[in-house]
């Protein structure tokens, strides 16, 4: 990994997941660069002369730009990327072609605690950047704290190592070659099992082929309550998913139950494919 973009709209979120990103690689050599997209209204874009629109993109541009500086002079400079600021109506898309075209491996986003349904849980944008990227996102809650990475929690579809395919191996390691880059202590697979009894005690199986990967089979009521509950029980730094498996992350943003216990937990998202 060695390209890093961090999306910024100036919000407290953003600013937020800036000082959780520069602790996250503040043992490392990484640096990461900033990107803003901003628009101008079509109202005000449809009232004006060509000319005096172009004068206004030019002076917004440069307001951006400067602000951007203003973060980007804050970050110790062994960290310090470069800074863009992007004119677009459609912010998402305009950071995952720009995330494409530049070759990123990872893009961080701020989580807000607004909106409906799905939105209330990833925000606008960031949920729309998940769904048109390919580049792995990690989003961080507002409010949550860098407190090192000890355990990433990896919900999985598979009940047992035997069952091991293709596309479990291949974000086995993906997630193997982020773990090593940010020191991750241990990578915790889970397979929720809403068809047992809750009564049923976890499962944890012994014989595994990764040293560094625990496995559990957990009963639960619900495939993402049974993540979250999970996920506090083993005090997860991280949830992670691979975007190939739409069953779990999917249902885990359109939980209202997830919702209410994931901004309590503030525990940041990885979604990688």
């Amino acid at each position: 990994m060695k390209k890093i973009l961090l999306a910024t709209d100036f919000s407290d979120s953003c600013h937020n997941a800036l000082k959780y990103a520069l602790a996250l690689i503040k043992k490392t050599d990484l640096k990461f660069d900033l990107v803003h997209v901003f628009d101008i209204s079509v109202v005000v874009a449809s009232n004006i002369p060509t000319r005096a629109f172009s004068d206004m993109l030019d002076s917004r541009t440069r307001a951006v730009e400067a602000h951007l500086e203003e973060i980007h002079l804050k970050i110790p400079t062994r960290h310090r990327g470069s800074t863009k600021a992007i004119y677009g109506p459609y912010t998402a898309n305009e950071i995952a072609e720009y995330a494409k075209s530049k070759s990123y491996d990872l893009i961080i986003m701020a989580l807000r605690q607004k909106y409906s349904l799905m939105d209330r849980i990833i925000g606008t944008v960031t949920s729309q950047t998940v769904h048109l990227s390919k580049i792995p996102i990690l989003a961080i809650p507002n409010g949550s704290k860098f407190k090192g990475l000890n355990k990433i929690l990896f919900p999985t579809a598979i009940q047992n190592f035997k069952q091991l395919t293709k596309t479990e191996e291949k974000a086995i390691n993906w997630l193997s070659t982020f773990s090593k880059t940010f020191a991750v202590s241990k990578i915790h697979m889970v397979h929720i099992d809403p068809s047992s009894s809750t009564d049923v005690p976890d499962i944890t199986h012994k014989q595994r082929p990764f040293s560094h990967i625990d496995f559990t089979v957990s009963a639960a009521v619900s495939v993402e309550e049974g993540i979250m509950k999970f996920s506090k029980k083993e005090r997860a730094d991280l949830l992670a998913f691979y975007k190939p498996h739409r069953y779990f992350w999917e249902q885990l943003y359109r939980s209202s139950l997830t919702r209410k216990m994931l901004f309590k937990s503030r525990t940041p998202l990885l979604l990688f494919s």
